[in-house]
C-alpha cells in the first residue's frame, strides 16, 4: 500500500508542474509557411483524396505532377473556386496547351482571407489591430513526352505569402 501511495504522490506532484509556460520564446511559433499549397485543386482530384500523382493527365497535372501534361493533345483551361475555412476563398486557374513537341502550362492559385482582429497571449480578446492575409502562387510548367509511357516535366513557381 505504501508503494502505491508513493507512486500516486509522485504522479500528482508531476501533474502540478504540467502547466503551459508563458515565458517561452514565441518567435518560432506559427512559422510553417506556404501551407495553402497543400490545398487540392480539381474536383476529381480532391474526390480521390489527392492520391492522383500518377493518374492525372489533364491540365490539373500542373498542381500534382507536371509530367502528366505529356498526354495533353488540346488546349485546356481549368478554373477552380471554393469557399474555404473561416471566410477565406481559394481559387485557381490553369491554361495548358501543346506547343511543337512540348506541352506548356501556366497556373495561378490564390487564397484570400478576410481581415481579422489580431490576438496575442497578453490580449486574447483582441488588440484592436486588423490583420490582412493572403497567398498567391504563379507557375510555369514545361513537359515533353518521349514515349507512350514516359514524359518528363518540370515547373517553376513564384510564391508569395502576406500576413
Amino acid at each position: 500500500m505504501k508503494k502505491y501511495l508513493i507512486i500516486l504522490v509522485l504522479i500528482a506532484s508531476q501533474t502540478a508542474f504540467a502547466q503551459f509556460d508563458y515565458g517561452f520564446d514565441f518567435s518560432k511559433s506559427g512559422t510553417a509557411g506556404y501551407q495553402f499549397l497543400k490545398i487540392g485543386v480539381g474536383a476529381e482530384q480532391i474526390a480521390l483524396g489527392d492520391a492522383v500523382t500518377a493518374t492525372v493527365h489533364d491540365a490539373a497535372a500542373v498542381f500534382w505532377n507536371p509530367a502528366g501534361l505529356g498526354w495533353l493533345e488540346n488546349r485546356q483551361v481549368i478554373a477552380h473556386y471554393s469557399n474555404w475555412l473561416v471566410n477565406s476563398k481559394h481559387s485557381a486557374f490553369v491554361l495548358a496547351f501543346p506547343f511543337k513537341s512540348l506541352q506548356l502550362g501556366f497556373s495561378v492559385v490564390s487564397l484570400n482571407v478576410e481581415s481579422f482582429e489580431e490576438t496575442t497571449v497578453d490580449e486574447p480578446l483582441g488588440t484592436g489591430r486588423m490583420v490582412d492575409a493572403g497567398n498567391v502562387m504563379a507557375g510555369f510548367a514545361v513537359t515533353r513526352r518521349f514515349t507512350d509511357r514516359l514524359s518528363i516535366g518540370g515547373q517553376v513557381k513564384f510564391v508569395q505569402e502576406k500576413l
